[in-house]
């Protein structure tokens, strides 16, 4: 049955996955890790992983407000209600708005700037009209 806590629920999945891999002795090829990793790096792979992040963020963004909506009830005009606020405004604005404008940025196709000094930088060449 699945309960009310998504984290939970995924970690489960996750020992539930290793200990059949285990019971059947499946034990991944280089190459099979190599493939699983060039998969992930596809546009498709970092959108998915852009998505996870911020279904990840969201939930969580969720649940500490239900959290802080009680918690104000309990103790009102608390220093704990700062802390609070900030912590929700990290979720819900630097960690959910970046890793979902990341997504969108993806989604459209704009050009990413180089993370390294070294790196290209893929030049759109335009032609004379």
């Amino acid at each position: 049955m699945v309960g009310t806590h998504l984290e939970i629920d995924l970690l489960g999945l996750v020992i539930l996955t290793y200990l059949l891999v285990a019971f059947i002795r499946y034990k991944p090829s280089v190459r099979d890790i190599h493939d699983l990793v060039e998969m992930a790096n596809t546009k498709g792979g970092i959108i998915l992983i852009l998505w996870i992040t911020s279904l990840v963020f969201f939930v969580a963004g969720l649940r500490m407000s239900y959290w802080g909506i009680t918690l104000q009830k309990e103790h009102p005009g608390d220093t704990t209600m700062a802390y609070l606020n900030a912590a929700f405004n990290w979720i819900s604005g630097s960690a959910f708005a970046g890793a979902f404008g990341a997504m969108i940025a993806t989604m459209k196709g704009d050009p990413v700037t180089p993370s390294a000094p070294g790196e290209k930088k893929d030049e759109v060449k335009k032609e004379a009209v």
